[in-house]
């Protein structure tokens, strides 16, 4: 079991010019009256570009309009200093953090769970956004479950007019957690609430800029975290055709952390499961980069995936690569 953190709450240095984005023709809701009961601290990330106004704008007003909880917003701005934006007037309820040097993500989040003093948790993308329940939803089961640490949830992903579920069927990782986070992540970055005293900072610490909460449910698995997953839809991602997950970036984050994974002390079948997934990872990074006529990135992903013991299962893919022509200079 995780152990409780301890102590009396952090005083925090928030950053004097801490403001909400408001403009005269969009503004952010009226803060809700607090609901009774603990308060949940909600960590909004965000570099604070101008080009994300709009979204930032969105994911704090999701923050604010929850019902029946005392939801707070703590905006953790990271990366270099924004340029100016129309003022943020601050008002009760809503917190900004600047973080005083440039911050990569990973790093961002290890801060943002620092800040963290109220009894329950949660984080927020600023191109997301909370169900107007999801907190509700996820904090009776904190409440009523003393046991339970984590609580985690499904949500939709909409890409244009388009709308599906995010992580179907989440509560079949009920029996195994482990065994589900080597098949898939099933931890989003604003799918989780977590209790203050039983997930400490240091399960924050040292993740990647990518792939970083796939790490965070690989360690609170490896834990044996008391986790209660509930299929029943709480956020929204906003998904577009250059997000970070389709770049050769977040492949070889993919990559890293797989290995990171294969080297903890696993079951034998979880083992061999991740093994697959290594070679599996490797040979779909390869057909993505033919299709995009990056040949010789794509030999390179495919000489990967053929590494023993998984040598012969992608060999007959070696003759659409010669098939695909020159080598090119990627």
């Amino acid at each position: 079991m995780l152990q409780p953190t301890g102590g009396p709450p952090r005083q925090h240095d928030w950053c004097e010019d801490a403001r909400v984005l408001e403009t005269a023709y969009d503004r952010l809701p009226g803060l809700r009256p607090q609901a009774a009961g603990e308060p949940i601290d909600v960590v909004v990330r965000t570099t604070c570009e101008g080009s994300r106004r709009k979204s930032l704008q969105r994911a704090v007003a999701s923050v604010v309009a929850q019902r029946g909880v005392a939801a707070r917003p703590v905006v953790v701005v990271a990366g270099p200093r924004p340029a100016p934006l129309p003022k943020l007037a601050s008002r009760n309820g809503v917190r900004v953090h600047r973080i005083g040097t440039e911050a990569s993500p990973g790093r961002a989040l290890t801060i943002a769970r620092g800040l963290v003093d109220a009894p329950f948790f949660a984080f927020l993308d600023d191109d997301d956004e909370l169900l107007p329940d999801a907190l509700a939803t996820r904090v009776a089961i904190l409440r009523a479950e003393p046991r339970v640490q984590v609580v985690v949830t499904t949500g939709y992903v909409v890409r244009g007019n388009a709308r599906r579920v995010h992580i179907g069927d989440i509560a079949r990782h009920q029996d195994d957690p482990l065994r589900g986070i080597v098949e898939r992540c099933w931890l989003a970055s604003c799918g989780g609430l977590f209790r203050t005293a039983a997930v400490p900072p240091e399960m924050f610490d040292a993740l990647p800029d990518l792939c970083e909460w796939t790490c965070v449910a690989f360690r609170l698995a490896m834990a044996s975290c008391s986790i209660r997953f509930v299929d029943r839809p709480t956020y929204v991602v906003h998904d577009s055709a250059g997000s970070l997950s389709k770049s050769d970036a977040f492949v070889e984050a993919s990559l890293h952390v797989l290995g990171a994974m294969r080297s903890a002390p696993l079951p034998a079948a979880d083992r061999r499961r991740l093994a697959h997934k290594y070679r599996a990872t490797l040979h779909a990074a390869a057909e993505r980069c033919r299709r995009a006529g990056k040949v010789g990135q794509a030999w390179r992903y495919h000489l990967r995936s053929m590494q023993p013991p998984g040598t012969l299962r992608y060999a007959a893919y070696t003759r659409k690569l010669v098939w695909s022509g020159d080598v090119d200079a990627t």
